[in-house]
């Protein structure tokens, strides 16, 4: 008999009301636990074929290769620098 009251009287997933509107550091906290997810991810996936990463870097490689032979290690390091810069600020300003 409880069975037949709860399923009389639950509501469709979109008439659901919630209690109270999310603040916006529920909002970050909830974006940092998706970052979290998607990094475990990743390295679980290097773990299990780390074929597929070399593939991913593979062009990053002859790039650095092609300029420290062509402009030298200082213009090669100086690259690597400001492409590491890029990952990281560039993906904090394109959230």
């Amino acid at each position: 008999m409880t069975i037949r009251r709860v399923a009389a009287t639950a509501q469709p997933a979109a008439l659901v009301r919630w209690s109270h509107k999310p603040d916006e550091s529920e909002i970050a906290m909830a974006g940092k636990k998706i970052d979290r997810v998607r990094a475990q991810s990743a390295l679980e996936t290097v773990r299990e074929n780390p074929v597929i990463a070399a593939v991913a870097l593979a062009p990053a490689v002859v790039i650095f290769a092609l300029v420290w032979w062509l402009a030298g290690p200082v213009w090669a390091i100086l690259l690597l620098i400001l492409a590491g810069a890029g990952v990281v600020f560039g993906g904090k300003f394109l959230k």
